[in-house]
């Protein structure tokens, strides 16, 4: 029996009223963490809809991260992301609130009050708790839980051969070790790798102990508004470096004396752009020879569909002038938050020192679980399976978009899992936030990662927790929606 267009659109909008009433209760609290809800029959029953219409808005809100589904049980509440969503709900009228102090605050204090911060309408329309990283649904969470649980249970002569090292647990740094050796071709020693509880952690170290007020740190023009922020907090002076499509235009870096140039060269953040083997080498022998420190983020490593994966900048650095950082936010972020940098051998004893009064100490048991996990195989594995199901959203997405948009959108794909879109003239960004808000379209504006002239109607799309079954009809609301077609 063929179904009509008609009903296709009936449901549609019944799939939507059923995951926006649970979504806003889940987010106002008024469904706890923990909270079980109806079974697909009875709520289907109870509304009087299809067990479809109530599986689709289910599916959807697990994909998101609201609540769990196991095959057998009533679908539950999430607790982590029930208590950050009411949390972020309530934080959000504390942003532009005026800072007023009756005491004295540091230099560094005022530098972070005086800064332009990030703005909220960027995020406006993504309500994944992980936008831009792996869905909630993709993650290995029960093969992390039963790592977590393996090394929970402490007995006296496990703790009697603890080693301590501000630098993180033997077992972990020689784990990534190996692993930067098989997969980037970075050749280190376990005593260069410094685990942090998160890698901005790292960064702002490197600041403290390398950057006065006023001395020059060049950063991409685009680039990671994150990084920005915090050498600004630290009094640098920035200097753009232009990023385009097609280039990284080192020409730029003539006559520039600077502490550091940080950069995203495997897929930059966020036009995608890879940075050539010879400009690899150039950027290399160009700070050796200007006593410049690199900072390379390789945030985005995994995920690449359109060309053959590059050499890591550290992997190619005979100088020791590369310090490498990197997290697990792409692949298994919420189930860890670690990080590390690999660093130069000359810096090690410097920053073994300071972390030794600023970081101590790293989660043992977490560092335990993240060695295991990669050791035994499971964390390539899930890169494999996520690598998969991304290119097949990837294939779609693009496919969609050109079928609904056409001369509208200029589409930009540099390959990795997230889109770059530039929508023509004829809109303004507030028509578009407004359409890709009330389409749930998760898209956010560039503006931000600019530290001048940002592109018009230019716009990141995060693609990675659209469920494939949803990217067609979620694109043609969107294009509805805008085109008024």
């Amino acid at each position: 029996m063929r179904i009509s267009s008609k009903q296709k659109n009936k449901e549609a909008k019944l799939f939507r009223q059923i995951y926006d009433s649970i979504k806003n209760q889940i987010e106002t609290g008024t469904l706890k963490p923990g909270a079980k809800l109806p079974s697909t029959r009875t709520l289907a029953a109870t509304l009087n809809v299809s067990r479809h219409t109530v599986r689709r808005s289910y599916e959807e809100l697990s994909s998101q991260g609201y609540i769990k589904l196991s095959k057998g049980l009533r679908p539950q509440v999430v607790k982590a992301l029930a208590d950050s969503a009411v949390a972020a709900k309530s934080s959000k009228a504390f942003v532009n609130e005026n800072f007023q102090l009756n005491f004295e605050v540091t230099d560094f204090a005022r530098r972070i009050i005086d800064s332009e911060g990030l703005s909220y309408t960027a995020i406006e329309t993504l309500d994944e708790l992980n936008a831009g990283g792996a869905p909630l649904s993709e993650l290995p969470v029960n093969t992390w839980r039963k790592a977590i649980q393996k090394f929970n249970v402490l007995s006296p002569n496990d703790l009697s051969v603890y080693i301590y090292d501000p630098f993180g647990s033997i077992s972990l740094r020689t784990t990534l070790a190996s692993y930067l050796n098989r997969s980037r071709g970075i050749i280190t020693n376990v005593e260069n790798i410094a685990v942090y509880n998160y890698t901005e952690c790292g960064t702002d170290m490197l600041c403290r102990l390398f950057i006065n007020p006023g001395d020059n740190v060049v950063v991409e023009n685009p680039g990671t508004p994150g990084a920005r922020m915090m050498f600004k907090a630290h009094g640098a002076n920035l200097i753009q470096l232009n990023i385009d499509r097609n280039k990284i235009d080192l020409s730029e870096l003539d006559g520039v004396k600077a502490k550091f140039i940080y950069l995203t060269p495997s897929h930059h953040d966020p036009i995608g752009t890879v940075m050539d083997l010879n400009y690899r080498k150039s950027l290399i022998q160009w700070a050796h020879a200007n006593n410049v420190l690199i900072i390379e983020d390789d945030y985005d490593c995994e995920y690449h569909f359109t060309r053959p994966v590059q050499p890591s900048l550290k992997g190619l650095d005979e100088y020791g002038v590369v310090i490498y950082r990197y997290n697990f936010w792409r692949t298994l972020f919420p189930l860890t938050k670690l990080g590390f940098i690999v660093l130069p051998s000359p810096l090690v004893p410097l920053l073994h020192k300071v972390k030794t009064f600023v970081e101590r100490n790293t989660t043992l048991i977490e560092q335990d679980a993240l060695s295991y996990f990669i050791n035994e195989g499971y964390f390539e594995r899930h890169i494999k399976q996520t690598r998969s199901m991304y290119m097949t959203k990837r294939t779609a997405i693009l496919s969609a978009l050109t079928k609904y948009f056409k001369s509208d959108l200029n589409v930009y794909d540099g390959g990795g899992i997230q889109i770059i879109l530039t929508f023509n003239k004829n809109f303004d960004s507030p028509k578009i936030l407004k359409a890709a808000h009330d389409s749930k379209f998760p898209i956010i504006s560039t503006a931000d990662y600019y530290l001048s002239k940002p592109v018009a109607n230019e716009f990141i799309l995060f693609y990675t927790h659209f469920p494939v079954y949803s990217i067609e009809e979620r694109i043609k609301d969107f294009a509805q929606k805008l085109l008024g077609k």
